[in-house]
């Protein structure tokens, strides 16, 4: 396995520096890019917040022809960052960055683009109309099939509907993970001493947030009306919410309209999740779609269960999940996300309904046993697969 001339940096580029996976992930090449004496230019292309990244883009404007000036400009400026680094490999995340970085760098077989796909497109892009739809794809087949692009999928989903569009030179490279176990020490003042379910990600449509708080809602409603029948030492009676995002404002309406401001707790953006990871009793995944996300990494690392939509959970995990299927992920059926339906109280998906179901395995002492036991097959898998190592595999 050859990895870059060393004497040749590479560029990496990705959409925006916020606090998602795609971003962690872009860190995490970084470092191992230092280990391995690369040299990498970080570039993102919309301005962030963060001093050391050079960015391409002011803002995110929303017009179609202002996008269109905007993507030469990006282009424009990302073709000078590559003549003035000598780049030869320039390793982007999203299909934003990726359609630039190619555009940038032109068919020359001498340079190389890694363009790597965080989320299903067969998904991602499900709610376009038919007509828009079909030209996405059509854009993604002429750019991603280029004989000097190498796609790179973080998941066996994201390459299969990469495939059912067209996209022929795809790689699947698991998302890798670093854990720095010291951080899971940190002292924080949030975390309640009876066990609770745990949500961490943006609160935006994908997340489909409001699945999980009625299924919440629904799991509180059943425990209560059989007191009898549940160990009251492992049932989590909480729901804690890390992240922030557009739906903040439906996501609290709601919690007030079901009743549940005792219980569910919006605890904002945190930069280390894993004191909340150590101490939840699951982590729970309502997401209409994922590529591969981190959260579900760091919780494996931390040996904890997790639970969600088959959405959610990568193919990859499901092969592992297998025997006990139906107590850890379920088969979603609602991908309506009209906000009238969404975040009214009184209407609940099956989706909810099913999940709760789920949930309620939390609160009988074998199930919880076997949740733990599951929990330790998923951290002798990450070992094996989330390896920083996964990233040589960019270079193949």
């Amino acid at each position: 396995m050859r990895l870059p001339n060393c004497s040749q940096p590479i560029v990496q580029l990705i959409d925006l520096y916020k606090t998602g996976g795609a971003e962690k992930v872009y860190d995490l090449f970084s470092s191992w890019c230092n280990q391995n004496n690369i040299l990498t230019k970080r570039v993102v292309l919309i301005k962030s917040e963060v001093a050391d990244i050079d960015y391409l883009l002011e803002e995110n404007r929303t017009s179609l022809i202002a996008k269109a000036l905007d993507q030469l400009k990006a282009i424009r400026r990302l073709k000078k960052i590559v003549r003035r680094q000598k780049c030869r490999t320039l390793v982007s995340f999203c299909d934003r960055s990726n359609i630039v970085s190619i555009l940038a760098l032109g068919k020359s077989r001498k340079y190389k683009v890694v363009a790597t796909v965080h989320n299903p497109p067969t998904i991602q892009y499900q709610k376009l109309n038919s007509v828009v739809q079909k030209a996405v794809f059509a854009v993604l087949r002429h750019f991603y099939n280029r004989k000097n692009v190498q796609v790179i999928a973080v998941s066996e989903m994201v390459k299969n509907s990469l495939e059912k569009i067209g996209i022929k030179n795809v790689r699947t490279v698991l998302n890798p993970l670093v854990v720095d176990y010291s951080k899971q020490e940190e002292t924080v003042n949030d975390i309640p001493s009876r066990p609770y379910f745990l949500f961490i990600g943006r609160l935006e449509e994908q997340k489909a947030i409001w699945k999980l708080i009625k299924a919440f809602f629904l799991y509180l409603r059943k425990i209560q009306d059989m007191p009898d029948a549940v160990n009251s030492d492992v049932a989590p009676k909480a729901l804690l919410i890390v992240g922030t995002g557009s739906q903040q404002a439906k996501i609290e309406k709601l919690i007030f309209e079901l009743g549940l401001e005792k219980n569910v707790h919006l605890l904002g953006y945190k930069a280390n999740v894993f004191p909340y990871l150590k101490n939840c009793a699951s982590l729970v995944f309502s997401s209409i779609f994922e590529g591969f996300p981190i959260t579900l990494l760091e919780c494996m690392a931390l040996k904890k269960p997790f639970l969600g939509s088959d959405r959610a959970i990568p193919d990859e995990l499901k092969e592992l999940l297998k025997d006990n299927a139906g107590d850890f992920y379920y088969t979603t059926t609602d991908f309506s996300t009209d906000e009238g339906s969404a975040f009214s109280a009184t209407k609940f998906c099956d989706d909810s309904r099913v999940l709760s179901a789920i949930l309620e395995g939390f609160a009988d002492f074998s199930k919880a046993q076997m949740f733990r036991m599951q929990a330790e097959k998923n951290f002798d898998w990450f070992c094996r697969n989330c390896s920083v190592q996964n990233f040589k595999r960019y270079f193949e």
